[in-house]
């Protein structure tokens, strides 16, 4: 009975959406901004996925925002002088690109639970060198917005910690101190 439920069940499955993003949680904007640097010169930025599956790819304008993804392994690649984007084979997972690259400096912020206020997050990086076919690039800043479009803070991408270990903590001290003050008022109670 199992499998055969499995059996039927598997269509469906499988045909779930690739960005699925589970109840609770809503789906986050993150794009990133590249500065003006004369480490470009009058070469071009793009920004395409590794791994040939889809995903965000752009012409990266520096100022200008653009979008990436950490699913699809997006990689920012330094085409040559001269070079158009069109002209240049697309990296696949089996075919990776002998061009100067780097992932994205941050993670991408993909979905947060729904009591979180943040909307959208734009990075701002700055080219700061090549090295042979490494790039490398500085994080400048980092923003979140709520709904409307306000500043939520310019927090450290490391700082994501949820508040619900701090909300247990102090429900249970709260009930220690609670037990505690009971014991003194009745000393007979235990």
């Amino acid at each position: 009975m199992l499998i055969a439920s499995l059996i039927l069940l598997a269509p469906v499955l499988g045909a779930a959406p690739p960005d699925f993003i589970m109840r609770g949680y809503h789906s986050v904007n993150h794009e990133m901004v590249v500065l003006p640097s004369d480490v470009l010169g009058d070469r071009t930025l793009v920004c395409w996925t590794s791994t040939g599956l889809g995903g965000p790819d752009s012409v990266v304008v520096p100022g200008e925002p653009f979008g990436f993804s950490g699913k699809y392994r997006s990689r920012l690649y330094l085409l040559p002088a001269g070079a158009a984007p069109e002209d240049v084979p697309r990296p696949r997972r089996d075919a990776p690109l002998e061009l100067p690259s780097a992932a994205p400096p941050v993670g991408d912020i993909h979905s947060l639970p729904d009591a979180n206020p943040i909307q959208s997050a734009l990075t701002t990086i700055r080219l700061v060198g090549i090295d042979g076919d490494d790039l490398d690039f500085e994080v400048v800043s980092h923003e979140e917005f709520d709904a409307r479009g306000r500043s939520v803070g310019a927090t450290p991408l490391s700082i994501r910690t949820p508040i619900w270990p701090l909300l247990l903590a102090v429900g249970v001290a709260l009930i220690g101190w609670l037990a505690f003050a009971r014991r003194e008022r009745r000393p007979d109670a235990w």
